[in-house]
């Protein structure tokens, strides 16, 4: 999008909604951060999972090879 675009859809969504546009501008920003706060939680539980499950496989791996004995 270009910046002529932006401004215009910005003038378009402030007149339809009767707020200002760095009262709207503020609250998208707002929006915007708090989906990323939470994309990055998701990652960080992702992360926590792959590590659990890598030693859950390498558990299970030692006790093959103490059976094997």
């Amino acid at each position: 999008m270009t910046t002529a675009t932006i401004q215009k859809e910005l003038e378009r969504a402030s007149r339809l909604m009767g707020v200002g546009k760095k009262k709207l501008v503020d609250r998208a920003l707002l929006l915007y951060l708090d989906s990323i706060r939470q994309q990055l939680g998701l990652f960080r539980e992702f992360e926590a999972w792959d590590r659990l499950s890598d030693e859950a496989l390498l558990k299970f791996e030692s006790n093959l090879q103490h059976e094997k004995r």
